[in-house]
């Protein structure tokens, strides 16, 4: 539905005179932000490593907004966050520090 939009809304009033509102929408094409190169997405370390990833850089295609990068569990997920994952949001990058056996992989 890109492109100029009519919406035409009556009503009336007490008094029965017809009221009426002409609302003109502009809708823009718009695409949502991205990374500019693919995201790693499978990791393997050994205990006692330390492994950091710089994610790609994120950019809107309609320069509508500012993008900003959050890593949160997905919906079906029970657990929280590995307890060896960090993220630093001013740097825009995953740490992992895996200490345990059960880690590794």
């Amino acid at each position: 539905m890109v492109g100029s939009q009519q919406v035409i809304v009556r009503n009336c009033d007490a008094m029965n005179r017809l009221l009426e509102l002409n609302l003109y929408i502009n809708v823009l094409s718009n695409t949502h932000p991205d990374f500019v190169e693919t995201v790693q997405t499978s990791f393997e370390m050994a205990v006692g490593e330390v492994f950091t990833y710089q994610l790609p850089v994120v950019e809107d295609p309609n320069a509508n907004d500012v993008p900003v990068v959050y890593v949160a569990p997905m919906e079906a997920q029970e657990d929280r966050y590995p307890p060896f994952l960090m993220y630093e949001n001013s740097t825009n990058t995953i740490i992992f520090r895996p200490i345990s056996i059960y880690e590794s992989g």
